[in-house]
């Protein structure tokens, strides 16, 4: 099992925060990537670290994980989160980012993406599964892991196919949605049920 820590945002945040809105967006960056840089070695540094399983370090962000790269020298794997639109203060979209072009780019910066499930196999026009696209090869071909967001199991979140009966929040087959992307070949998988996704893999 992999322990996330989150850096989602944070730009968009650390302004949100200013209410004079005036810092540069350098200087937000800078600050929420030595906050991020600072709780990496206390948490995860070192002998006294408090936690010693695989951590990685996330953001929606590709500006922010480069300088959590190249100015605070994190070592922790970087993960390059991704969905629809582009990211806060970037006008190159994920769909960019996201193409062999961009995850080439990505390469000299992060060891991972986490796309929005439906980037790596998106829903068919009658909502059910569909094809697998070629974004877990593309970023294979970088030598950058996949681990597509977020699996859960309520019949809302699920394609038709792989719902059981019609009400929203009943569970329905998630463990089948799980393979499904375990055979596409993804690395691992973001989910609110982390028992079923160890199941799911155990499974496969």
């Amino acid at each position: 099992m992999l322990i996330f820590f989150p850096s989602d945002n944070p730009q968009r945040l650390w302004r949100a925060g200013r209410r004079d809105g005036r810092e540069s967006a350098a200087r937000r960056r800078d600050g929420c990537a030595g906050a991020v840089s600072a709780r990496c070695r206390a948490e995860f540094a070192g002998p006294s670290r408090r936690c010693r399983a695989p951590v990685f370090v996330q953001s929606f962000e590709a500006a922010n994980l480069r300088e959590l790269r190249t100015a605070h020298r994190v070592k922790a794997p970087l993960v390059f989160l991704a969905g629809a639109g582009s990211p806060y203060n970037d006008p190159k979209p994920y769909e960019q980012y996201l193409a062999p072009a961009g995850l080439r780019e990505l390469a000299g910066i992060v060891d991972g993406i986490g796309p929005e499930k439906g980037l790596v196999i998106p829903r068919a026009a009658d909502g059910s599964l569909g094809t697998p696209t070629s974004l877990i090869t593309d970023a294979h071909a970088q030598g950058r892991r996949v681990h597509p967001y977020t699996f859960r199991a309520e019949n809302q979140f699920l394609p038709v196919n792989l719902r059981n009966g019609t009400v929203p929040a009943e569970y329905g087959r998630i463990l089948d949605e799980l393979a499904a992307y375990l055979a596409a070949g993804v690395d691992g998988v973001f989910t609110d049920h982390p028992d079923l996704g160890v199941l799911a893999r155990s499974l496969a």
